[in-house]
This record gives C-alpha cells, structure tokens and sequence, in this order.
C-alpha cells in the first residue's frame, strides 16, 4: 500500500492546482463588444467580487496605492476607492456600491456590478465612450444564469398606463433609504428605462434580472421572467407613491410615502433650563439669504480641551460673532445654540432644514494628539476622507454618536461611509464645496492662516439640505494659536472673513 502512497498525493496536488487554476481564470471583461481580458474574481457569500485594479489595467488606466485607499487614473479624471466604503469618489461625485470594496490577497475587490459601473464613468469622464460587459467565465464562456423564480403578480386595478418609453438599458444598481416619512428607491442606470407607474409603486423592465430587497417589509419587490426580458414591480399596498428622473447620472427615483398615521412624532429639541427654548418656527425671510451658524458641542459635550480652554466656549463666542458680521452684511444669520446648551448632532441640520437656510456653517476648533503639532484653518464638506487626519477628525466629531466607545466615533463613522449615496446628500457635495473653497479663498484675502479644503463624514452636516460646511478654526492643541482663538481682536478677523466668504458665495 504504501508504494502508491507517491503518485496519489501527486495526483491530490494536480487535481488541486488544477481547480485552483480554473478558479482563477476569472471572468472575461469586454470593452463596446471587444474582449479584453479575464479579470480574477472570488465569490463572498451570494456575491461575486472582481479585481478593480486588474480591471483597470487591462483598460488602459493607472491604479496605484493611495492612503490605504485606491486612486485609479485615466487622463485627468480618477476615482477613488476607500476602505469600509459602499462608496467611490469621480471627483466630487459620489457612486454608491452594491457591496462594500476591500482589500485581500494583495488585490482590490469590487462586486461585478458595480465595478461596471464605475469603470464606465470614470472613462467616460476622461472622454472615451464605452460599454463593458461580463462575457462570462475564463475563456469567453458564459456566466452562469439564475432560474427565473416562478412569482405571480395579481393584477392591480386601475389599469396602470403604458409602458414609459422603450429601448435597451444596461448596467443598473438599486439603492435603499429607509426615511421617517418615506422608503425611497434609486435605480441607476444608462441607456434608457422602460418603466410605468402603477398604484402604490412602479413597474419596469430590464434585459437582465434586477435583485434587490427593500429595507420596508411593506414595500414589496418581486421579478418575473416575461417573453424573454425581466419585469420587477415595487409597490406598497395602500401607500402613496411618487417617481421622477434625474440626469448626470440618469436615474429613476420613487418614493413610496408612508401614510401619515405611521410617521413617528418628532422628538423635542433637548433645551437648557435657564434660558428660553430655541424656537422651531420658520423665521420671516424677507428676501434675505439665511445663513444658520452652529457653534459646536456644548451643555455635557466640552469638546476638545487643551491650554486651559474649551471648545465649546471658544466655538460659541466665534459663532456669535460670525452672526453679527453676516448680518451686518445683510443677510440674515440664526444660531443653532447662542448659550451652553447640548444639541444633538442631527438636531443641528434638523433646525437648518425647518429654518429654509441658505447655508450651514458649524463652527469648531481643531486639536491634535499630544508630539504632533499644526495651526491653521481648516474647512470641510462631507464626503469620503481626503486622507486619515481627516477621518480621524471626523471619528472624534462623531463622537456623540458613539453610544459609549469611550470618545470614538469610530463604528458610527464607519457607517456613514456605507450611507454617503444618499440623494440628498449627493446633489450638495458641488455646492458644498463650491461654498467651502468661497470661504477659503475669503480667509486668506483675509489674512487668515488657511491650512486646506478637505473631506471627511462629518455626523453634523448630514441630511443639510443646503451647502453645508464645517470649519475648524484652529488648533486648541496648539499653545500659541488657543490663546489667539480665544482673542476677542482674533474673533472678530475671523469672523470678518468667513462672513465676506459667505456673502461672496450667497449674492
């Protein structure tokens, strides 16, 4: 027996090598109809993930390491790929990803989906026009197909009105918000969409099957098979529902709106007991642009602490006078607190949105670990970090929304990098940044010591539904620049320039 013990671990190690080998020959990427070459894959759970950087290899671009992240260049357009992020930035637009990118065996690993996806934006922004495709596995074969589930669809009366338009449609992804007042579906897409609205939701259909589930068990989703194409109906029964389309890029969104009985009743806004409660009331507009000024932390939340000062002190004073220079300059200015009070983060945009503003400003001071040292100011939007200082910041300003992790807003920061696709949120990152670097260019005319324009998930400036910044206005940390922030001469510069930036941005 132990004569033929050789040729059978031989035979065990080919037969290995062999499948090993095949499992990664990898799917056969197409470029308008062309092979390209086969892209490694590896299935995780239900989902099949592609190997971005290769991809973008055998497409001609240049991927390369950046801050633990992945920068992949075609011409003067890129995208980033960060990690722990359903989301990748094309210059100041966010792209949402069916599954969250991460790094394995040395590679980047995107889901097949959106890998599409991405790739085609990115050559599209660096001025080629392109289709890719999956032809299937290894050489040229085909992907493997999912059976049609047999699902019976009642008919819904009345009768919904015709399909909306007709042609071919590729490459869609589907996202969720799950909101107080609504669940809302965006399918992104290129080509064009053949849809029809029916009672409580919609109908469509595409070339391939579309699988997504919604957030809501009331919002029902189910695909069938019909004459060789796919049909998915989304609808919750007895709800009212609303569909448009937006451009740039193209996608159909619906918004299934609960009935009202359902709505939660809002939470009051938390207020100290010494002073007058802040009102919720939408002030008179009178025509002039309504900038709301949130001085950050306060009440519990000092904020950082160094040199024997505390943020939230510092925070408010700069705040108020930041208010009176807006005004001053004829516009109106509201704050989120004008006393110590605590707010919760999310009560701050809250405030803004009732208020119909213009613009938010949250006004903070920066603070550096002990050995490093920086001064200047620093304005951010949120979006995926620039690079770690900046997340690391956002980790420390989430702070609140941490639910005891002893300072660190880390696991909820983490989160809002997998939620940054919102609507919302998306059409205001141009704007926010337009409005961030106003006020840049607006400190340094001003004689301010401007250290950058950044990004990072700030918890705060979530859910503005105007341009919204936040602006670390120096380092506590630091000795020498505390005691000026604290300066009432210092404040009032400050101030003076951030307002100029702000009327600069808003007439």
């Amino acid at each position: 027996m132990s004569r033929w013990l050789g040729p059978k671990i031989l035979i065990t190690v080919l037969c290995v090598f062999l499948l090993a080998g095949n499992a990664w020959a990898g799917w056969m990427l197409s470029e308008n109809g062309k092979p390209v070459g086969d892209i490694p894959v590896r299935e995780q759970g239900a989902d099949v993930f592609v190997s971005i950087g290769e991809m973008a290899r055998q497409l001609e671009c240049y991927p390369k390491t950046l801050n633990d992240g992945l920068l992949v260049r075609k011409g003067s357009a890129s995208i980033q790929v960060v990690p722990n992020a359903a989301a990748v930035w094309l210059g100041y637009e966010i792209i949402p990803l069916r599954r969250k990118a991460f790094l394995a065996d040395q590679r980047w690993w995107m889901d097949s989906e959106s890998a599409l996806l991405v790739m085609e934006k990115l050559l599209t922004k660096s001025g080629e026009k392109v289709r890719l495709k999956w032809n299937g596995v290894g050489n040229g074969g085909s992907t493997p197909s999912e059976e049609p589930l047999p699902v019976s669809v009642k008919p819904v009366e009345p009768e919904p009105r015709p399909f909306g338009g007709s042609g071919s449609v590729g490459n869609i992804s589907v996202r969720w918000g799950n909101h107080e007042d609504r669940v809302r579906m965006v399918l992104e897409y290129s080509g064009k969409l053949s849809y029809r609205e029916i009672p409580g939701g919609v109908e469509l259909e595409t070339d391939g099957r579309i699988a997504t589930v919604s957030p809501d068990p009331s919002v029902s989703v189910k695909t069938v098979s019909s004459k060789g194409r796919w049909r998915l109906s989304a609808v919750a029964s007895g709800w009212v529902s609303k569909s448009f389309e937006l451009e740039s890029p193209r996608r159909l969104v619906i918004d299934f709106m609960r009935p009202s009985s359902s709505v939660a009743p809002e939470k009051p806004v938390p207020a100290s007991p010494k002073p007058a409660p802040i009102s919720h009331k939408k002030p008179a507009r009178k025509g002039k642009p309504l900038v709301v000024i949130d001085a950050g932390h306060g009440g519990k939340d000092p904020g950082a602490v160094a040199n024997g000062y505390r943020e939230k002190i510092v925070a408010l004073q700069i705040a108020k006078r930041l208010a009176s220079h807006v005004r001053a300059l004829g516009m109106d200015a509201r704050l989120t607190r004008d006393d110590d009070r605590y707010l919760k983060l999310n009560t701050r945009t809250t405030l803004a949105n009732r208020w119909d503003a213009d613009a938010f400003v949250s006004v903070h001071l920066n603070a550096l670990p002990k050995g490093r040292h920086a001064k200047g100011v620093e304005i951010y939007i949120m979006a995926l970090p620039t690079d770690k200082d900046a997340m690391a910041l956002a980790k420390i300003e989430n702070a609140e929304i941490a639910n005891g992790s002893n300072g660190n807003g880390g696991d909820k920061t983490d989160i809002l990098l997998s939620i940054l696709g919102d609507m919302q949120q998306n059409n205001k990152i141009q704007e926010s940044t337009s409005f961030a670097e106003a006020l840049f260019s607006s400190g340094k005319n001003g004689g301010l010591p401007m250290r950058r324009v950044a990004q990072a998930p700030f918890y705060v400036l979530r859910g503005a539904a105007m341009p919204a910044v936040l602006v670390e206005t120096g380092f506590i940390s630091e000795k020498s620049e505390a005691k000026l922030l604290a300066n009432p001469s210092y404040q009032e510069k400050l101030a003076k320039a951030l307002a100029k930036g702000i009327a600069a941005y808003l007439k």
